[in-house]
């Protein structure tokens, strides 16, 4: 198509030529801009789409889709923080500019992504340190995800903690060894001189920040009772350039007890005109005694043959609360400063209790929480690749969502519901499924649905096993338990519309489905409540019926044969919280049920 017929046949009422629509047609690439959606028919008779549009083509091959662009967008420019808080901060930039279009930004702290989830130009930052500097900076991702350089980075201090300052100027010292104040600020004369501050409320304080200015290197140290006494804690001043010019700088204090106590600001490797002191803060810390609460609803949220996600409620402290730590079977593994842990290197079907507990700053810990049992599910199911034809690349086809690997990924060609999936070659009853999204595309993922079916192109029979209604963590497992007990061959993950399936792992795991029965029938054997804590009935059995409870590593837990009861009730109150499989031989059928028990 040449210039001459899109200038023929693309005009509007006035007769201008709508060039706008098209990628570059400076350069003669005539395709469509994804922004260019009332021109976009997907192979149909555009036909008139507003009043001043007229006589649009078929453009056919030359339709959004095709195209390719790396162009990287624009570097984000003027990027600040406002409302500093203990734990975080507003961070604001302006608009970056693409060839195409702009679609997001990623946020990244400390050079480790934070957020990619923004398409303003401004996002709340959260779950920060109190008194600790980040720097941050923000990069723009286009329609064809293209990523821009990094911007200028910036340095943002949070708050301490509040209520736990202690403020201190220099002028209101009870004693200076040397020295002179001028304007408000201690001029130290040489090294060893101190500034003395008498009866100062103390409380487990964690941190020291000083409003200094320094030409040279200089070294304060934070004293208790004298100025040689135990050293709490030492800054090393960087030059500010000038003596004019102040700096909130700050260290760490450590051991610093609870009481009333006199406090020695010492100099070390200053002389006259290297460095002027303003004020002086101690902050953080807690009370000790007040302990978090005990946390609360330990949960998994999915499970897999060696790992899983172990959540649960956050605990409260007066202060904050800074770590949680977990036990495994009763001995610690680890500390983690959220309420959510994902565990690795388990054993295949076996058993494991978990607990946590709370921790604030002064290091006060909660009771443990309620142990919770659970039991690792048997080897990830394996089988021939299937999936929607056609790939993105040879590097991203489809044995790149099962290859174990969460840096490759698979993409299609095909925009809209695009699949890909696993033929187990004999059905199986999937217990649950994990999933790990491709970094930067977690959001691609929202929508997107786990199904079952035993009809290889999954025209008929299809169950959705689960819905990803929220967008899933990013550079994180994800997972799930599946409450279906039907058997199934084949097995999918289906992307939602625009998302060409991009999906870094999934895993699929199950249990043989030998002696499971035809699951159309009407008297199909029901267990309620599912998951248990106490009790389960079994319910539409027949006049003779032998059930058979086994636990996830085959071994028969329960045994018994029913006769004329069409329901069963069962204790459970003891049972080690897992997973159970439950075999009904019932009117000449065999059933088998997923049974959880918490």
């Amino acid at each position: 198509m040449s210039l001459a017929d899109i200038q023929n046949n693309i005009i509007n009422a006035t007769g201008t030529v709508l060039t706008d629509l098209f990628v570059n047609p400076a350069g003669r690439d005539y395709h469509l801009k994804p922004t260019a959606t009332n021109a976009i028919d997907k192979g149909l008779s555009v036909g008139v789409y507003d009043d001043n549009v007229i006589a649009l083509p078929d453009l056919g091959a030359f339709e959004q889709g095709t195209i390719f662009d790396n162009t990287a967008p624009s570097i984000p420019l003027g990027v600040n923080a406002n409302t500093i808080s203990n734990n975080g901060f507003t961070l604001n930039w302006k608009a970056s500019t693409d060839n195409i279009q702009v679609t997001g930004y990623n946020i990244y702290i400390n050079d480790a992504i934070y957020d990619s989830t923004t398409n303003k130009t401004s996002k709340i930052i959260t779950r920060l340190s109190p008194s600790t500097t980040y720097t941050v900076t923000v990069k723009v991702r286009d329609y064809y995800n293209n990523i821009s350089g990094a911007s200028t980075g910036i340095s943002v201090s949070t708050l301490a903690y509040p209520g736990r300052t202690i403020h201190l100027e220099a002028e209101n010292n009870n004693f200076k060894s040397n020295g002179s104040i001028a304007s408000g600020a201690w001029v130290s004369y040489n090294t060893n001189s101190y500034l003395q501050f008498n009866s100062v409320s103390l409380s487990n304080q964690n941190f020291f920040t000083a409003n200094i200015s320094a030409t040279a290197g200089a070294i304060l140290e934070v004293r208790l009772n004298s100025s040689t006494g135990p050293l709490l804690g030492t800054l090393t001043v960087s030059s500010t350039g000038n003596l004019a010019t102040f700096q909130q700088q700050t260290g760490t204090l450590n051991s610093v007890p609870t009481g009333v106590f006199d406090l020695f600001i010492v100099a070390k490797n200053t002389t006259i005109n290297k460095c002027k002191l303003d004020w002086v803060e101690v902050s953080g810390g807690d009370v000790i005694g007040q302990i978090p609460s005990i946390p609360q609803n330990l949960s998994i949220n999915f499970l897999g043959s060696t790992q899983l996600g172990l959540k649960w409620n956050a605990s409260i402290d007066d202060v904050a609360v800074t770590g949680y730590e977990v036990f495994k079977n009763g001995a610690s593994i680890g500390i983690t400063p959220t309420n959510y842990m994902v565990l690795d290197g388990l054993t295949t079907l076996t058993n494991y209790t978990f607990a946590v507990r709370a921790r604030d700053a002064a290091g006060n810990w909660s009771a443990q929480s309620t142990v919770l049992n659970t039991a690792t599910n048997g080897p990830k199911l394996t089988g021939a690749i299937i999936g929607t034809p056609g790939i993105w690349s040879t590097s991203n086809d489809h044995p790149k969502a099962f290859d174990g690997n969460i840096n490759t990924y698979f993409a299609s060609t095909t925009s809209d519901y695009a699949w890909v999936g696993l033929d187990l070659g004999t059905p199986k009853v999937i217990t649950s499924i994990l999933f790990y999204p491709l970094s930067g595309w977690s959001s691609a993922m929202t929508l997107g649905i786990f199904q079952g079916s035993n009809t290889a192109d999954f025209s008929t029979g299809v169950v959705t096993f689960y819905t990803i209604n929220v967008r899933p963590a990013e550079a994180s497992w994800s997972g799930f338990f599946v409450n279906s007990s039907t058997a199934f061959r084949y097995v999918r993950y289906k992307a939602p519309a625009a998302s060409y399936c991009k999906i870094a792992e999934a895993e699929f795991y199950g249990t043989g489905s030998t002696g499971i029965s035809n699951l159309q029938s009407a008297t199909e054997v029901q267990i309620f409540p599912n998951p248990a804590t106490d009790q389960i009935t079994i319910r539409n059995l027949g006049k003779n019926s032998l059930i058979t409870i086994s636990s996830v590593d085959g071994k028969d837990v329960f045994k018994k044969n029913v006769s004329d009861n069409r329901q069963f009730t069962l204790n459970v109150s003891g049972w080690t919280g897992g997973i159970y499989f439950v075999n009904v031989l019932s009117n000449n059928e065999i059933f088998t049920k997923k049974l959880i028990v918490k």
